[in-house]
């Protein structure tokens, strides 16, 4: 009886300090949004320490010129929701949320931007939906605090829609980010993209990198050489060498897997895949989980070397 009326005690003492306390779910759930000019200067932002850990994160919208402050967790179901859809199978949504997490973390501790952690551009960061729904909050929550780690310490989970034949190496500084095989994606809408470009359109896309066009168009395209990953490495391009993540971006591909051939009046160009290659595949992750893998069996097949972590 003595133990049961210790434990009464501290109890009660415990639910009169809550109001003292003042942070209630929803308080905690919510977020503050502030604009770049006002609410968070520039001193609070080089203040910023890099955490691991701390749950709260400051997140660029470029779009709209504004910083939100957003918990851990309701950042993780935000960003889910941007890039897959709440029917998708459970461990795919899983092995996603952990991805997004881990590399929200990463991103935080590498003080990847000067003044807030992330943004919502997919090619720095990751997009940011301004809802989710309960299938993107489940996934969440079944993933509570876990992360990848590399080294003791968060890793660069980059991840993109679709592959053309494997994931693409990121190099030894990072060996975790691997080649990785791929199943086959042929069927998704995502997986081929095929786009037309007349002679002038194409050869202004290029203005400023030293191409020179002239005679018979061609001609404008030389040698081609190609990754591990057999994504477009370098291209001989009006007798300059480009890079292929440069010639993708310049005429707005969806990947750096692309085909390109002369037609009657200048170019089409067919990409396979979808996104930097780097990562997991979401295509493949959704087939994986749907053959009955779970998510800790997806995040090994692309981020091998990685080890679950709590934060």
């Amino acid at each position: 009886m003595k133990q049961y009326g210790i434990m009464f005690f501290v109890l009660a003492l415990w639910c009169a300090l809550l109001p003292a306390i003042g942070v209630s779910p929803s308080e905690a759930a919510a977020y503050t949004e502030v604009s770049n000019s006002e609410e968070m200067s520039a001193a609070e932002s080089e203040n910023s320490v890099p955490y691991l850990g701390d749950t709260e994160l400051t997140v660029y919208f470029k779009e709209s010129n504004t910083v939100k402050r957003l918990e851990l967790e309701e950042y993780v179901a935000l960003a889910l929701s941007a890039v897959m859809a709440p029917d998708s199978p459970a461990e795919a949504l899983k092995a996603q949320a952990i991805a997004i997490r881990t590399l929200a973390l990463y991103a935080a501790n590498e003080a990847t931007h000067p003044d807030y952690d992330l943004c919502d551009n997919h090619l720095h960061c990751q997009p940011v939906a301004e809802k989710a729904e309960d299938a993107h909050y489940r996934a969440v929550a079944d993933t509570a605090g876990e992360i990848l780690t590399y080294g003791g310490k968060a890793a660069y989970t980059l991840s993109h829609l679709s592959s053309c034949l494997s994931t693409e190496p990121y190099g030894e500084e990072l060996p975790y980010l691997a080649k990785a095989a791929v199943r086959d994606e042929s069927f998704f809408e995502c997986y081929r993209t095929e786009y037309s470009f007349d002679k002038d359109s194409f050869a202004a896309a290029f203005n400023g990198l030293g191409c020179v066009f002239t005679g018979d168009y061609e001609s404008w395209i030389g040698d081609i050489s190609f990754t591990e990953g057999s994504r477009v490495e370098l291209i001989e391009l009006g007798g300059s060498t480009v890079k292929g993540d440069v010639f993708a971006a310049r005429l707005g591909l969806d990947s750096r897997c692309f085909t390109v051939s002369a037609t009657s009046r200048g170019f089409t160009l067919v990409c396979y895949g979808s996104g930097s290659g780097y990562g997991m595949s979401r295509c493949s992750a959704l087939l994986m989980a749907a053959e009955g893998m779970d998510c800790y069996e997806i995040l090994e097949h692309f981020y091998p070397l990685t080890e679950i972590s709590g934060c």
